[in-house]
């Protein structure tokens, strides 16, 4: 694979749920929002970065990636805020891709499937919890047997930016092991999910 030519910004910002706030409250809905979406399409850093880097983008046909989740693609229970702010970032990603490419700059977005981070952890609730949780995806959900790792994203988001990549524009490269061909959601988890939360 041949590495970017150049720097590029990858929009990565993500929270599953505020810690210690029911999933179904506005509150939670606004603090998902704020992080998962404005950061990446707000007047804030994501768009203010964005806008300073266009220039230097189209001297150097450059690219944007955003981090998106597999969230915004397989129904997931429990996560519905989340899942509706990811599902908004791959569509923004398709309404600003086209207008880009008249720039010579190229947007795509990296949906990930299940990988060992602490965006999950950071919600609160029992490590038990996360590790069952773990440990029954790769069980029964992803094909290939094992949850992502940060190396697998980065060796990802390294594809989209590189020259290898350099017909692939506006859209979503799903990197989930399989996670989206998987079974139904793990009977009983998604109601513990909400019990732990």
């Amino acid at each position: 694979m041949s590495m970017p030519s150049s720097a590029y910004p990858v929009n990565n910002a993500g929270v599953v749920a505020k810690p210690g706030t029911p999933q179904d409250t506005e509150e939670n809905l606004d603090f998902i929002f704020n992080i998962n979406l404005k950061r990446h399409v707000g007047e804030n850093l994501v768009i203010r970065l964005n806008k300073l880097a266009i220039p230097h983008l189209e001297k150097t046909r450059g690219n944007i990636v955003n981090v998106s989740s597999i969230a915004a693609i397989k129904p997931l229970a429990g996560v519905t805020a989340y899942s509706m702010s990811k599902i908004s970032l791959d569509h923004y990603m398709k309404i600003e891709a086209p207008a880009l490419a008249k720039k010579g700059i190229r947007m795509n977005n990296l949906n990930p499937g299940y990988v060992s981070t602490n965006i999950v952890s950071r919600i609160g609730g029992p490590q038990d919890f996360f590790e069952k949780r773990a440990q029954a995806l790769v069980t029964h959900q992803i094909p290939l047997g094992r949850v992502g790792t940060c190396l697998d994203m980065a060796k990802a988001v390294s594809y989209l930016a590189s020259d290898d990549a350099s017909y692939v524009m506006g859209t979503t490269l799903v990197v989930d092991g399989g996670f989206v061909l998987g079974g139904p959601e793990i009977p009983g988890l998604e109601n513990e999910n909400e019990e732990k939360l």
